[in-house]
């Protein structure tokens, strides 16, 4: 790593001594700092050894490391995967290095001469939706961080800047009514009891398909119909499959469950021998085909996970407010209000008899 280069001169000046640090700057360039008015050398010095404090300070986060500065875009993510790797979930290692092979147009490109040209015609090539450019690039954005800190192989980060073009279809998120749930229950209850509770979990609670399979009888308390989401069953590796924490610290709830859902979790429970590890489901994987192939062999375009916009929409239909809604699904208010809050037929009947009853 470059070294700072620097002298001092000292000099009398108006019945005293003046200090002068001269260096070099990140890109090579000779600067100045000095102090003047003391009484002896000796105060100069001092002074002199704080200014150089004060410079070292600043400029320390200018300093370029020489022995990575020819290191191309490919040679720093395959350093920041190995430095990362250990601390990111496998589901995250697999977006980075789907946002790789997306990026491969920078490759061979060294990371000093990548500019924020070069990032825009890469968004504006990448042959996926504009969701996935903004995934993508989220993860681009951070190996170019990475290399700003703690590499110090650039100043600062490229993306900045880089404008990720919207979406402009329109995303209808599909759910149920009421009615059409209780139809799918219904149907699945005679095709695979075990899918017809998933359903219940999902579209009852709230509850990704991950948490469905990470829950243990342990996380049901029956006497308080509430249901504690602490853990999830995901994938750790390629085909290997364990509990893990949630998603996020949001995640990590406890939720009211309807009396409905309690008596068909009883049943349940009654009915199935219970495992030594106390879970629900027995299921090895997290992958959802079967699940969501019983509910499209009932006619229903819709998955499990749309269930789970379904009870969202379903609260704020009957008049939760967001943030309570956001607590109960363990995402942001944001990402309530974003994608899982819809204008439904049930909640457009409902402004319909709200809008008759106050205009009346």
């Amino acid at each position: 790593m470059r070294e700072l280069e620097y002298n001092f001169t000292y000099r009398e000046k108006d019945k005293g001594f003046q200090v002068i640090l001269s260096y070099k700057d990140s890109k090579g360039r000779w600067k100045q700092k000095s102090k003047q008015g003391f009484k002896t050398k000796k105060l100069a010095k001092i002074a002199g050894d704080k200014l150089l404090d004060e410079v070292k300070e600043k400029t320390a986060s200018e300093i370029i490391d020489e022995a990575l500065e020819g290191i191309t875009f490919k040679q720093l993510a395959d350093l920041f995967m190995k430095e990362n790797e250990p601390l990111l979930e496998y589901e995250t290692i697999l977006v980075y290095q789907s946002a790789l092979k997306q990026a491969q147009a920078l490759w061979d490109l060294p990371v000093t001469e990548i500019s924020h040209m070069n990032l825009a015609k890469l968004i504006n090539e990448m042959s996926v939706a504009a969701s996935s450019k903004k995934t993508y690039f989220s993860k681009i954005k951070r190996i170019f961080n990475y290399a700003v800190s703690p590499c110090k192989i650039i100043l600062t980060n490229p993306c900045a800047g880089v404008t990720i073009p919207k979406d402009k279809r329109q995303k209808k998120i599909k759910t149920l009514s009421n009615q059409e749930f209780l139809n799918l229950l219904d149907y699945a209850r005679k095709e695979s009891y075990e899918t017809y509770i998933k359903l219940a979990l999902a579209g009852y609670a709230g509850l990704r398909y991950s948490e469905i399979l990470g829950l243990t009888w342990n996380d049901i308390n029956f006497k308080t119909m509430e249901l504690t989401v602490s853990k999830q069953y995901g994938r750790t590796g390629k085909g290997q499959y364990k509990m893990k924490s949630t998603k996020s610290m949001n995640g990590y709830r406890t939720i009211p469950i309807p009396v409905e859902l309690t008596k068909i979790l009883l049943q349940y429970k009654k009915s199935v021998p219970l495992q030594i590890n106390s879970r629900l489901f027995a299921d090895v994987s997290n992958n959802s085909t079967a699940v969501n192939s019983i509910i499209s062999g009932g006619g229903y375009t819709i998955t499990i996970h749309g269930l789970r916009h379904t009870y969202a929409s379903r609260l704020v239909a009957n008049g939760v407010d967001v943030k309570t809604v956001a607590a109960l699904i363990g995402d942001t208010v944001e990402t309530v209000i974003k994608t899982y809050v819809h204008y439904t037929d049930e909640m457009r009947s409902k402004a319909k008899e709200d809008i008759i009853k106050i205009f009346a």
